[in-house]
Parts: C-alpha cells; sequence; structure tokens
C-alpha cells in the first residue's frame, strides 16, 4: 500500500486499533517497561545524538497499517511535511529509507526523523544529512501523575501560561485525551468549539478588549444569510438594517472554487436571494458552516460570494467594510485542508496518527522506575495551520488577523485567538517546552496587538511599535483600518500603503531575493507612486524591523509634507512627498550606466559619488526593476545614519522646467558606511541629532512622487 493509498483509504476499512498498541520494530526500540539502552548513548554527542532506528518506509507503511500508533505518528509526520495533497509515490517514497535519531531535549528527546528517498540520491552523498528532509517529533517525561496515563486516555498538556522554561516544566497539566473520532466534524467537534467560545468569551480579556463596531441602518450593504435555528428553517439573505436587535454571526474563510461561481450572489438572483437561497446545491463546505452555525444556536453566517453582489460596484464597497465584517464576527471558520485532498470542512482521518504516543519505559537519568513519555510532533500547528495554502493569499491571511476567533479545520480541529492555539488532542494549549517565551509567535502577537487599543501612547514609541507591525503583515486596507483604530491614528495618517508617523522608515524596502519577474516589472504607477513598496507587483520586504529606540541612529531627511490624495485609505491619484535632504549628484560613465541599469544589484565605487572618498570605500545598490529609459540626473539621497551604516534612496530626475521645485522618482535603494559619504552628506557616526537637526533645514526642498 502506497502512501498515498493508505491516507485516501476510506476509515471504514482501516482497522480500529487501540492506542500505544506498537510494531515488533518499536518494541525493540522503545520496549515497554524494559530499559531502552539507546539513551546512555545520546549524552555522547549532544548534538548528534544516537540512531535509534534505520528502516524502510515500505516497512512504516505496512506497520502503520496493521496499527503501529508510533509507526502511524511517524508516517503521519512525513506525510503531512513532504506530500499533503500529492501523491507520495511520486517522490519515491515508496522505496524510501529513514532514520530516526535521538537527541537530548528538555526533559526528554527530540527525534529527529531524517528521509532519503531514491529519486535524490543523485543530488547529495550524504543520505541523512539534509535539513531540508528532516521533520521532528518530542518525546517528553510525563511528570508524577503517570498513573493517569497507563489507562491510555489521560495525555499530557502544557499550560500555555507557563510552559517555557526549566523551572517550570513541572508545572504542567494534564488534561486532555487522545483522539478516538474518524470525522473531525462530529457533535463532540462541536461541544469542543462550543467550550473554547465560552472560555474565550468569559477569560480571555485581550480577546474582549475591542468592541466592534456593530452594524445597523446606516450600512445597508452588510448582509447576512439567515440559517435559522434547525435544520428545517428556510435559509435567505437579509440586510442588517432588517433585523431587530443586536446579533451575533459566523464568517467563513476558504478557496474559490468552481462550484464558488455557481452559485455566487449576482444582481439577477439577488431578489430571489432574499426570500429562498437554495443552500443543498451549495458546496459542502457552505453547507457544512449553515450545520455548524444551527448547532452553535448563531442565526446569522456571513460568506463573501454569497453576501457580496459579484460586480466591481458592490466590491468596492463592501472591501471597505472587511475589517469590521471579520472582527465583528463571534467566530470564523477556516478550511486548511490542502485542496488536493478536499474542498469541505469535514474531513476522515485515522486517529493514531494525530493523537500522540503514549511509551514505558526505564531511563537511567530518571530512576529505577519505568516512565511514561508522550510522543507527539510540536510543529503540527505551524506545519498544518500557518503553511496551509489558504494563508498564502493576503485576502484570507487578512480575515485570520482580523478575526477574533479562528477554528481551522484540518485532520483535526485548531482553536486560534489572542489568548490561545489549541488542538483537539491538546485543547488547553499546544506550546511545549523547547519554545521557550523569547520566541516569537508572529500571527498571535499580531492579533494581540491588532486588539489591543494604545491611544495614549507617546508618538516615538507609538511610531516603532507600528513600523514593527507593519513590517510583519500584508498591507492590505482592512488591516490598514484596524490599526488606525488601535492606534487612534487619522484616516489620512495612512497614505499609499505606508504610514505617516515612520515614513523614515518604511521609505527603505527592497524587492525579495527570490522576485522571478523583477527584469519584466515595468512599476505600477497608476496605483502607487514610486517610493511606496506598492509599485512593485511581487513580494517586498522593509530593511528595518522590529526598530529600538533611537540611540545612535539620526534621520537625515525632514518631511515636509504628503499630499494629492484622493482617498487615503487606498493607493493615491498622485502621490507626491515633499521633503528635504541632502542630495548627493552620482555620475556614471554611459557604458557603466548602460550595463548597470537592467543589473538588479551592483557595486558602485564610491570615487564616482565624490572626488575625496576613500579608495577603498563601496556603495551598495540595488534598483526596483530595470531602468528603462536614460537617466541624466542621478542622485543618493541618505534617508538615515545608523551607528554609522547610512542607507538611503536612488532617484532619477523627472524633467520639469515648469516647476520650481525640482521632482524625483525612486529608482532603487542603496547603503553603505557613513565615511564613504562623509564629504557630501555632512553627517558622521559621532553626530548628534541637534546638528542634524541644524543641517536639515539648509538642504535642498524637492518631491518624491
Amino acid at each position: 500500500m502506497s502512501v498515498l493509498s493508505y491516507h485516501t483509504t476510506s476509515t471504514k476499512e482501516r482497522p480500529d486499533s487501540p492506542f500505544n498498541l506498537l510494531c515488533d520494530q518499536c518494541k525493540d526500540d522503545f520496549p515497554p517497561g524494559e530499559t531502552w539502552t539507546w539513551t546512555e548513548k545520546c549524552c555522547d554527542d549532544v548534538e548528534k545524538g544516537t540512531t535509534v532506528r534505520t528502516s524502510s518506509t515500505r516497512n512504516l507503511i505496512d506497520s502503520a497499517k496493521s496499527g503501529c500508533h508510533l509507526c502511524s505518528v511517524i508516517l503521519g509526520a512525513f506525510y503531512e511535511t513532504f506530500f499533503a495533497g500529492t501523491n507520495g509515490e511520486n517522490f519515491g517514497f515508496d522505496e524510501g529509507i529513514y532514520q530516526l535519531q535521538a537527541l537530548p531535549d528538555i526533559s526528554g528527546w527530540t527525534l529527529a526523523l531524517f528521509l532519503d528517498r531514491p529519486i535524490l540520491r543523485s543530488l547529495s552523498e550524504l543520505r541523512f544529512s539534509s535539513d531540508g528532509l528532516r521533520v521532528d517529533l518530542l518525546l517528553f517525561l510525563l511528570h508524577n501523575r503517570a498513573e493517569k496515563c497507563s489507562t491510555g486516555r489521560g495525555v499530557r498538556t502544557l499550560d500555555t501560561a507557563r510552559a517555557g522554561t526549566l523551572s517550570q516544566i513541572d508545572s504542567v497539566q494534564i488534561d486532555s485525551v487522545q483522539i478516538d473520532s474518524m470525522c473531525n466534524l462530529d457533535s463532540s467537534a462541536v461541544v469542543q468549539i462550543k467550550t473554547w467560545m465560552e472560555i474565550c468569551q468569559r477569560k480571555h480579556e485581550v480577546c474582549n478588549n475591542r468592541q466592534a463596531i456593530p452594524f445597523s441602518a446606516t450600512e445597508p450593504h452588510f448582509r447576512l444569510i439567515d440559517v435559522g435555528n434547525v435544520t428545517e428553517s428556510p435559509v435567505h439573505l437579509v440586510s442588517s438594517k432588517d433585523i431587530v436587535g443586536g446579533f451575533n454571526y459566523i464568517t467563513l474563510s476558504h478557496r474559490w472554487t468552481e462550484e464558488t461561481d455557481k452559485t455566487k450572489l449576482t444582481r439577477s438572483n439577488f431578489n430571489d436571494y432574499l426570500t429562498f437561497m437554495p443552500y443543498m446545491d451549495w458546496p459542502a463546505t457552505f453547507r457544512q458552516t449553515i450545520s455548524i452555525a444551527r448547532r452553535l444556536h448563531i442565526q446569522y453566517v456571513w460568506i463573501d460570494s454569497l453576501c457580496i453582489i459579484q460586480d466591481k460596484q458592490d466590491w468596492a464597497i463592501q472591501s471597505r467594510l472587511m475589517h469590521r465584517i471579520y472582527a465583528g464576527g463571534v467566530l470564523n471558520l477556516a478550511e486548511v485542508v490542502p485542496p488536493a485532498m478536499a474542498h469541505s470542512l469535514q474531513l476522515h482521518r485515522n486517529p493514531l496518527e494525530i493523537s500522540p504516543c503514549i511509551l514505558s519505559g526505564r531511563v537511567s537519568e530518571y530512576g529505577a522506575s519505568a516512565r511514561q513519555f508522550l510522543c507527539w510532533r510540536p510543529n503540527e500547528f505551524r506545519d498544518r495551520v500557518d503553511r496551509s495554502p489558504l494563508y498564502r493569499r493576503g485576502w484570507t491571511f487578512q480575515e485570520r488577523l482580523l478575526s477574533k476567533r479562528t477554528v481551522h479545520f484540518g485532520h483535526q480541529l485548531y482553536w486560534e485567538c489572542a489568548a490561545l492555539r489549541a488542538s483537539e488532542t491538546f485543547p488547553i494549549g499546544i506550546n511545549y517546552p523547547d519554545q521557550p517565551a523569547f520566541v516569537d509567535d508572529f500571527v498571535q502577537r499580531l492579533k494581540t496587538q491588532l486588539q489591543t487599543p494604545r491611544p495614549g501612547q507617546d508618538k516615538a514609541n507609538t511610531a516603532r511599535a507600528l513600523h514593527s507591525i507593519w513590517c510583519d503583515i500584508v498591507a492590505i486596507s482592512g488591516i490598514a483600518t484596524s490599526i488606525m483604530s488601535c492606534y487612534a491614528f487619522q484616516s489620512d495618517d495612512y497614505i499609499a500603503a505606508t504610514w505617516k508617523p515612520c515614513l523614515p522608515e518604511q521609505l527603505l524596502w527592497v524587492r525579495d531575493e527570490n522576485c522571478s519577474h523583477w527584469s519584466k516589472d515595468k512599476g505600477n504607477f497608476d496605483h502607487a507612486p514610486s517610493w511606496s513598496w506598492a509599485s512593485c507587483s511581487g513580494r517586498t520586504k522593509f530593511t528595518k524591523f522590529n526598530l529600538r529606540p533611537p540611540f545612535g541612529r539620526i534621520y537625515l531627511i525632514g518631511v515636509i509634507s504628503i499630499g494629492d490624495f484622493e482617498n487615503s485609505a487606498s493607493m493615491p491619484e498622485n502621490g507626491t512627498v515633499l521633503l528635504r535632504g541632502n542630495l548627493i549628484s552620482l555620475v556614471f560613465k554611459p557604458d557603466i550606466w548602460e550595463r548597470r541599469r537592467s543589473e538588479r544589484n551592483f557595486h558602485v565605487d564610491a570615487s564616482e559619488v565624490h572626488s575625496n572618498a576613500p579608495s577603498n570605500g563601496q556603495i551598495f545598490m540595488e534598483l526596483d526593476r530595470p531602468v528603462l529609459f536614460g537617466i541624466s540626473h542621478m542622485k543618493l539621497l541618505p534617508v538615515w545614519n545608523d551607528l554609522g551604516t547610512v542607507e538611503g534612496l536612488l532617484l532619477g530626475l523627472i524633467e520639469q522646467a515648469s516647476t520650481e521645485v525640482a521632482e524625483y522618482r525612486r529608482l532603487g535603494y542603496f547603503v553603505c558606511q557613513s565615511h564613504v559619504l562623509y564629504s557630501e552628506a555632512g553627517v558622521c557616526m559621532n553626530e548628534i541629532g541637534a546638528e542634524t537637526e541644524h543641517i536639515i533645514p539648509t538642504t535642498p526642498l524637492f518631491k518624491l512622487v
């Protein structure tokens, strides 16, 4: 049986195996109640550990099929990491070899699984050395109440508020069960969702800090699907202005398919949908959303394709409401299963693959008696949720950040709010001791920041926090509007996908190094000015993240004004920044520029900037896109000096003789050491802010468009 056929076999055809049952090979490696001999060798080489097993993937598949719990966990980890939604046979998995290495870890071991597939052997002589073909399990000592685990029902779980340091490992909770359901959407799943919601609404202060602005008659375009409370209830479209009193509703994050287009809301079926919506003809994900809402006793549902008229006019209106729609929902449902596996919230599963396995053995460092150890996959949430194809799209990622609470539907249910990440196997939290407090959980951090009002912060701290958030997220107007509310900004503080309070930092961006279409990019100047990252198609990144307090950093530009915007919450009609700064002439020889203008990045000798430059001085430059025209006047604009490192922009003059103030367009980014530009820029690493404030007013006034 191949890895693909194993994962697509009907659950009815699989053996109903008990938890913690082991095959002969697993009994040899982890003899129940006996001494685990390999543990003695682990300490000999802390970095490499010791090899516990080398075996074929064919044996692994067969053992999992026979009901070995540990082999099922290992196979599930391999499959989800490397082959989810694909045919494992195409990658040579069925004919592969894998190795299990044990490395000492906090209160247990990391079980590192390395995969060698014949199809890849020509790429490397080292069969088990590539981290790209590695997946980790955690084998964790269960403290104290081991007798509760002997039944196979009690499972160690970690308290998210306390896990993370050596001194706190004993302070964990035992409050979980192994999954015995072969479907992720049965009655017990709905009970679990209710429990998570009740805890969040009652105990999570951060999740209830921000009060959503209620929809009313002032928003006649906000529509919901009324699903009633029982199966027989008619389903129809309703406007929020027609709902009396307050109301809760569920939102949905999903992938559009051909079936979505067949049922979408249009002007032609709008009146019919106000009376009756034929939901039994809808895609499975939509029907299941209605069923969940009814079982949770929530009367209303919002689904984009069914609540927004699918034309440009209604989308233009609805897109401005997105931040309120998702932030105002009581719960968001998300479909995170790979599209090749299913287009549905409901999924059949093998309980042995997703339930932690409990092993019993004697280890000398833990005493003479047999101890209980829990084996599970600690990175499961990241692999199955964070890396889901659903969240590769900016819109759906925005929906995840804006929603107060989300249940992700995969092989099991995953809960996410600003205070808790949990799953069916670990319902009170999925953190583990290997993840100390300083490891950044980027999504939860952003959700917390977006839901915590900060109107009273001083200007400098607000700008640093704002830039840190903006470096991390997709710049979509829905998130931007939430940030305005969070930090008490005005609508005109957000312009062309950047923020005025931290404009110098946000002028410093570069294209992603993996951008494949750089050579063909002509710039999206109809949608954004050249100085905004939004003028580029594809990914960009800011050069500065998580700004520290400005000790040693000197701003070298003065922002006079930003104007000529029709709608500050979207892209500008004519985005112009009026600046003061020291424009440094840059003169290329014609033959050199002809070559460089189509190169993505290059070094420039400082002698090309000014005659007094140090002989070994160089400036690194990176173009935003190929320069398709000749530039007669190019300038370097230093933006700031950070402890001796100057970063700035490469500008090209736009010939406009009728204007008194010169206009420039951004061409790229540069960085160098301050001594390279010292004689021209008039700044060095030892200057203090007061001196710079004296210099900037004397520099030229110009426009950046």
